[in-house]
């Protein structure tokens, strides 16, 4: 598995030569599982089943559904082999979804956190 490194703003790094990518490693399982999550189902014209279905949760405030739709996303992601921990926070005032997972990969276990504005 081989995946370009995002910078902190979370584009693409370049410029870099090798130092830019992410090759068999939990991070890089990682960062597919962010960009997976950070992605809305069929915005990517390559692959419109990929993503995370936003149009099944937002606005239900079912925090289940956003559970189940975000283990789904993660589980079918290349690399991932099971979670080692999972739990979620919903922030009302600032709508705001935190997935937090510890997931074993294939090639170690790696942290993932990010908010998901609902």
């Amino acid at each position: 598995m081989r995946y370009r490194k995002l910078d902190q703003n979370g584009d693409y790094s370049m410029g870099h030569g090798l130092s830019d990518w992410l090759a068999n490693t939990p991070a890089a399982v990682g960062q597919a599982v962010q960009t997976r999550l950070s992605l809305f189902t069929g915005e990517w014209f390559a692959n419109i089943k990929d993503g995370l279905p936003l149009q099944n949760i937002l606005g239900f405030g079912n925090l289940l559904q956003c559970d189940y739709a975000v283990t789904q996303v993660i589980s079918n992601t290349p690399g991932f082999m099971d979670f080692a921990s999972y739990q979620s926070y919903y922030n009302q005032t600032t709508r705001t979804f935190m997935p937090t997972a510890i997931i074993d990969t294939i090639y170690g276990q790696t942290n993932y956190a990010v908010g998901i504005q609902l």
